[in-house]
């Protein structure tokens, strides 16, 4: 992770602006708008007519030559298309909610792992003063050792309080390159280009501009489209056990009369 100091760096709340837009900029989130094309022309294709008019013709060869043509047309008599209509409906809420819920999490996720390096750095900033405070103590203490200020027990407490502190300064660094790499995950990216000055907690952001991502109740509302899908798919089901009629008219020549064709026709269930 790097900071790139620019003059936007110095705005307290411009890292939250930044933040939403390397997550909305994730490869994942543009996919996201290619599969939300996808799933709605699934639903429109899922509102269209179950049946479409049939179109044919008929030729005998015989004495007396027998033709015609007849368009046929099966009856929707029990409303299949509306029941696959509101499944296409269900079917494109649930990708929208999906989609939601995934921003919701990544958001989350970010803020968290920002949260953690923005913290993480300021301790390691404390911290590496702490070392330089540290070298120079112990700079001091040989010097004292040496000119015999200082007892042989005393120094040894001392040089085994400087040993801790300073292997609390490496842990400070340890847990700023794991929350680098973890916030370089999240946003998918190695490079950061607005922090805080002094804290996260203190900005003057809108906070309609982060929250109107989180804590929306998509959970819940993908768990009532869920039910929704279920009960579409099983009302589906039920209408496909069901026959539709078929009426067919048409017009021809039998011989040298002509004829008026009509044609009544339904599967049975066998």
């Amino acid at each position: 992770i790097t900071q790139e100091k620019t003059p936007q760096t110095e705005n307290n709340s411009f890292w939250v602006k930044w933040l939403l837009n390397q997550v909305m900029s994730l490869p994942s989130f543009q996919a996201m708008k290619k599969g939300m094309l996808v799933a709605s022309e699934q639903q429109k294709a899922m509102q269209q007519s179950i049946y479409n008019p049939e179109l044919g013709a008929f030729y005998t060869d015989k004495d007396d030559e027998e033709y015609g043509m007849m368009i046929s047309q099966t009856i929707d008599w029990f409303d299949k298309r509306s029941a696959n209509s509101q499944l296409g409906q269900n079917n494109y809420d649930l990708v929208l909610l999906e989609n939601h819920l995934k921003i919701e999490t990544s958001l989350s996720q970010a803020l968290l792992a920002y949260i953690e390096f923005t913290m993480s750095k300021q301790l390691l900033e404390i911290s590496k003063k702490q070392e330089l405070l540290l070298s120079k103590l112990s700079v001091d203490l040989r010097k004292r050792e040496a000119a015999g200020d200082v007892g042989q027990t005393d120094a040894e407490m001392a040089y085994l309080s400087l040993s801790q502190n300073l292997q609390q300064i490496s842990l400070t660094e340890i847990r700023y390159r794991r929350a680098s790499a973890q916030l370089a995950q999240t946003i998918g990216s190695n490079d950061v280009a607005a922090y805080p000055r002094a804290s996260v907690w203190f900005n003057d952001i809108d906070a309609s501009e982060v929250s109107k991502h989180l804590n929306t109740g998509y959970k819940i509302k993908y768990a009532q489209k869920q039910l929704d899908e279920s009960i579409s798919q099983s009302k589906i089901a039920l209408l496909n056990k069901k026959v539709n009629p078929t009426i067919g008219l048409g017009a021809g020549r039998d011989g040298a009369e002509n004829t008026i064709l009509f044609e009544i026709s339904a599967p049975l269930n066998v």
